[in-house]
């Protein structure tokens, strides 16, 4: 679609055709979000509820809610973003979405401590999740600007420690903190600690330490494990 513009216009006229339906406002509101009106698709989900008596189902509700925090996290009211999760959170049954971005505005605000100990918890939960290790390796080193959007936007199995250029300084406080937090039998936490120990001379003893864990283990990942270093 090419023509943003004028599907707006459409999209605004259909719902002064028919506004008591709900199928008016959502399409109404996400046109709006993809020609970066936020504010204005914010606002049409909210007079959705002022007009209408409709019953809406729980999980509907929640994905309508976790739409109007994206349209204030991508006008860039990350404070907002938070009052607004925090507000709705009752009403937010994708609990698990709910923690994700919350620990992602602590990031975008700056807040980092909160942020270090809100990832730190959904490690604890899930230690093979890369996607957690990498946003906990962002509040770590204090990401901001374009490394922290770069991080923000990285996939599923990728991490700072291994996409982007880190100062010795960097290298070790995440060493250390890997080092100090391991959890035994997370494979994800060897295999970040071996990316981090690469090019010292604890890395040879380290490796071995994995191989004789795995081949007494019998893993038969091993071999793409250390081809992966």
């Amino acid at each position: 679609m090419r023509d943003m513009a004028g599907f707006v216009t459409t999209r605004r006229r259909i719902l002064e055709g028919r506004p008591t339906l709900r199928a008016s406002w959502v399409a109404f509101a996400l046109a709006n979000f993809a020609v970066k009106e936020y504010d204005v698709a914010y606002d049409a989900i909210s007079k959705y509820y002022e007009t209408s008596t409709e019953q809406v189902e729980p999980y509907e509700e929640s994905e309508f809610y976790l739409f109007q925090n994206l349209c204030l996290e991508k006008a860039g009211k990350y404070d907002d973003a938070i009052a607004h999760l925090e507000k709705e959170r009752a009403k937010i049954v994708d609990v698990l979405s709910w923690r994700v971005k919350k620990g992602q505005l602590f990031l975008l605000t700056g807040r980092f401590a909160e942020a270090r100990t809100h990832w730190e918890g959904l490690v604890r939960e899930q230690p093979e999740n890369y996607r957690y290790h990498n946003l906990l390796q962002a509040a770590l080193l204090e990401l901001s600007g374009d490394a922290l959007q770069r991080a923000l936007g990285m996939k599923r199995l990728e991490l700072v420690s291994t996409k982007i250029a880190l100062s010795a300084e960097q290298k070790t406080l995440l060493l250390d903190y890997y080092t100090a937090h391991a959890v035994a039998k997370s494979r994800a936490f060897e295999r970040i600690r071996l990316f981090l120990l690469q090019g010292t001379a604890e890395f040879e003893a380290a490796l071995e330490a994995v191989i004789r864990s795995y081949t007494t283990s019998g893993i038969p990942s091993l071999c793409q494990d250390i081809m992966a270093l």
